[in-house]
């Protein structure tokens, strides 16, 4: 896939890598980050009583992975912008992380 990518522009990038079912679902925004939609495995693990106290950084694990597997299918170089950690009723919810793109290789 890499190959596949030389000389494409990120919003190219980002419609190709939409189109791999395994991989995180992502938007180009209009300011020029991008967000990846994915669950996080203390998503999964909840259960009828959800974690109300925990903290956003919480879900950093979850990010983390976003953002590595993004660098490396989109040749990029980004760091995370923001999470956007679940509240207490989206328990099937995906998770929206937003990544600052510092070097689109």
């Amino acid at each position: 896939m890499v190959k596949q990518l030389d000389g494409k522009l990120l919003s190219e990038k980002i419609e190709l890598m939409n189109q791999n079912p395994y991989m995180y679902k992502t938007r180009l925004n209009e300011d020029g980050t991008v967000t990846a939609y994915c669950g996080c495995h203390c998503l999964q693990r909840r259960t009828k009583k959800p974690e109300t106290n925990k903290p956003p950084s919480a879900y950093g694990c979850a990010a983390g992975a976003a953002l590595h597997s993004l660098k490396i299918a989109l040749g990029i170089e980004a760091r995370i912008k923001s999470i956007d950690y679940p509240q207490i009723n989206e328990r099937d919810a995906y998770m929206p992380f937003v990544f600052e793109v510092l070097e689109n290789a």
